[in-house]
C-alpha cells in the first residue's frame, strides 16, 4: 500500500514513503530543492539556451515525433484535428493515452484585431499543455493507443462537459468551460465573442469526435482484453501547481481502484518523482469522469497532471516571453528523457494491471 504525503505540507521538509511495489522506503525532498533547481535553470544563458532548443529540435525530428505547428496561426479542421494513433510494429495493449490539451491550432484563420489584445493570436501557446506532445506522442510505440487533438483549447475544450457554458442574449461567455470567451480573470479573449451557433459548430466539429474517438477505442480494447486502462495525460502551469511534481486525480476514487493508483504512483517513485492525489483542482476532469466513473467494470480511468516547470528552462516569464517572441522554449532534455522513460514504463505497468484485473473476473 503506497503511503501518500500529506498534500496540506509542501515546505521544505522530507517526506518517508513506503510503497509495497518497490519494498524500498525513500526520502524525497520537495519544495525548496525542486524551486532552487527551477531557480539554477533561470540563469542559463541566452546563448546556451538557443544551442539547447536547436540540439532539441534535431533530437525531436530523429525521434520520429510530430509536433504542434510553431505557428500560432495553423489551422485545423473537423477532418484533421484529431490525432488517433494505434500501435504498429508492437502488440497493442489494453491501455488507452488521451491528450486533450495537446494542439495550438485554431478552427479558421484568426486576424490579429479580432482578439481583445494585440498579442491575442499568441494566445493558443498559452493554452496547451507544454512539451505534452514530446512526452505522450510516441506511447503508441510502446503498445498504447494515444488519442490527441490538434486544436488549442483555447477555442474548445475537450475536457470539460459539453454544456459548460452560459449564453446570454444569444452570446457565449465562459472563463473556463467547453468554449472560452474569457480568461480566469474575467479578461475578455475576444473583440467579440462567439454566439451559441457558432460554439455548437465548434462542438460538432471538434468535441463530439474527440469523444467518440476515445470511446470507439476504450470499447474496442475492452472487448479484447476484458479491461482497460485510460490515461488522461497532461502538463500543468507550474505556478499554480506549485511545489507538486505529479498529480493525479480519479475524481476522489470514483473513476480508479486505489490498486491501480497505486500501481501509477509507484512508477513516478521509482524515477523519483513526488506524487500527490486528487489536490483540490487537478482532481479529475471530465473525460475521466465521462469514461472511469460509470463504468468500472471494463474501464479505469486516471489523470496525471505532471508540473511543466520540471521541464522548463527559463523561469515562468522569461518562459512566456520568449513564446510571445515566436521561440518555443526547448524543455530540459535530461528530464524530458527521465519522464518519457517513466511513461514507457508506466504503458507496461497499466498492461499487467489490466490483464490481472481481467484474469480475475473471468
Amino acid at each position: 500500500m503506497t503511503v501518500w504525503p500529506d498534500t496540506r505540507r509542501c515546505g521544505s521538509q522530507p517526506y518517508q514513503r513506503r510503497c509495497s511495489a518497490l519494498r524500498t522506503r525513500e526520502v524525497i525532498w520537495t519544495g525548496r530543492r525542486f524551486q532552487d533547481i527551477r531557480h539554477n535553470r533561470a540563469r542559463t544563458p541566452p546563448d546556451r539556451r538557443r544551442g539547447v532548443y536547436q540540439r532539441w529540435q534535431r533530437v525531436v525530428v530523429e525521434a520520429g515525433l510530430v509536433l504542434p505547428g510553431e505557428d500560432p496561426g495553423l489551422v485545423v479542421s473537423g477532418d484533421d484535428f484529431l490525432l488517433e494513433r494505434h500501435p504498429v510494429n508492437v502488440d497493442a495493449l489494453p491501455v488507452v493515452v488521451s491528450v486533450p490539451h495537446y494542439g495550438i491550432g485554431s478552427p479558421r484563420k484568426f486576424a490579429v484585431e479580432e482578439f481583445a489584445t494585440r498579442l491575442g493570436h499568441h494566445l493558443a501557446y498559452g493554452y496547451a499543455d507544454d512539451y505534452a506532445a514530446e512526452l505522450y506522442g510516441h506511447l503508441h510505440d510502446i503498445g498504447a493507443t494515444v488519442i490527441a487533438t490538434q486544436l488549442s483549447r483555447l477555442f474548445v475544450d475537450v475536457n470539460r462537459p459539453r454544456d459548460d457554458f452560459s449564453v446570454e442574449d444569444g452570446v457565449v461567455y465562459s472563463k473556463t468551460g467547453a468554449v472560452r470567451t474569457h480568461s480566469r480573470r474575467d479578461t475578455p479573449i475576444f473583440a467579440e465573442p462567439p454566439d451559441h451557433a457558432e460554439a455548437e459548430f465548434r462542438l460538432r466539429q471538434f468535441y463530439d469526435p474527440y469523444y467518440s474517438a476515445l470511446n470507439r477505442c476504450l470499447q474496442a480494447r475492452a472487448d479484447t482484453f476484458g479491461h482497460v486502462v485510460l490515461l488522461d495525460a497532461h502538463t500543468a502551469n507550474a505556478r499554480r501547481m506549485g511545489n507538486h511534481q505529479v498529480i493525479l486525480g480519479t475524481s476522489r476514487g470514483r473513476t480508479a481502484s486505489p490498486e491501480l493508483v497505486d500501481v501509477i504512483g509507484a512508477t513516478f517513485i521509482q524515477h523519483g518523482f513526488d506524487v500527490q492525489l486528487n489536490v483540490p483542482g487537478y482532481g479529475g476532469a471530465n473525460i475521466v469522469r465521462s469514461f472511469g466513473a460509470h463504468q468500472r467494470d471494463r474501464t479505469e480511468a486516471v489523470q496525471i497532471e505532471i508540473n511543466a516547470g520540471l521541464l522548463q528552462t527559463l523561469d515562468h516569464d522569461a518562459f512566456i516571453k520568449t513564446q510571445i517572441d515566436g521561440i518555443r522554449p526547448a524543455p530540459d532534455m535530461a528530464t524530458l528523457t527521465r519522464l518519457r522513460a517513466c511513461m514507457e514504463e508506466l504503458v507496461v505497468a497499466c498492461d499487467g494491471y489490466a490483464r490481472s484485473i481481467a484474469n480475475r473476473s473471468g
